[in-house]
């Protein structure tokens, strides 16, 4: 099968919510492969919805391929590309780091930002809810950048499922919690290659998706694995 390569740099506006601050052997933030695999799986089951295909319901592992009944050949086109428990993904997926350099060795700075948590219905802030939330360091002009090239790589059966890869791309426009609040406002820019040559994205191609089945219409790509 085509060898599939996925090149990611997310820009960051302000400052992103950090759980545990993770960080490289430079010092420098990292946001998990986990966090930008489930974030980028929420976007590609939206767009999938959107253009008609029938897609599972992760994540409880009931409602998911094979198991959910409107699938009628599973795996259905998101599970065939991020993976389900049934499937293993195609796709191997690398953590993403920020383009910050830390200062004197001693790792990127963190900051931490004051909150309350709110009742919805009277509008006050709950007793006893003040909270400190860590962030990475809001920066001026073209903000945070986290990236790796390539981020993704794997094999897949044709073009198809990388088109729908690149639309959940586009879809993200926050990253992290704290969205509400002003938090993570991000923007992904990708760049597919599929044996080696630039992959043009090209919204038709989400229709070589077929329905009911993770592959190009009429190709059911069932497997076993754990």
């Amino acid at each position: 099968m085509p060898h599939a390569e996925v090149d990611f740099t997310l820009t960051v506006r302000g400052a992103l919510a950090l759980r545990g601050g993770a960080r490289d052997a430079r010092g420098r933030l990292v946001l998990p492969a986990s966090q930008v695999k489930g974030r980028l799986r929420h976007a590609c089951e939206q767009v999938a919805r959107a253009v008609g295909l029938a897609v599972c319901r992760p994540p409880d592992a009931a409602t998911m391929c094979p198991q959910a009944p409107q699938v009628a050949a599973p795996p259905c086109a998101v599970c065939a590309l991020f993976g389900s428990p049934a499937w293993p993904s195609p796709l191997r997926w690398r953590d993403l780091h920020a383009s910050l350099e830390p200062a004197g060795g001693r790792g990127a700075a963190v900051f931490a930002r004051a909150g309350v948590a709110l009742d919805r219905r009277l509008g006050v802030a709950l007793p006893g809810s003040a909270y400190l939330l860590e962030t990475s360091p809001p920066l001026p002009g073209d903000g945070l950048q986290f990236a790796a090239e390539p981020a993704v790589v794997g094999h897949v059966a044709d073009a198809a499922p990388l088109h729908l890869l690149l639309a959940g791309c586009r879809l993200v426009a926050s990253f992290g919690a704290g969205a509400t609040r002003g938090l993570g406002w991000s923007a992904v820019e990708a760049v597919a290659r599929l044996d080696g040559a630039p992959l043009v994205f090209d919204p038709m191609a989400l229709g070589r998706l077929d329905a009911g089945s993770g592959g190009p219409r009429g190709e059911s790509q069932r497997h076993n694995g754990p």
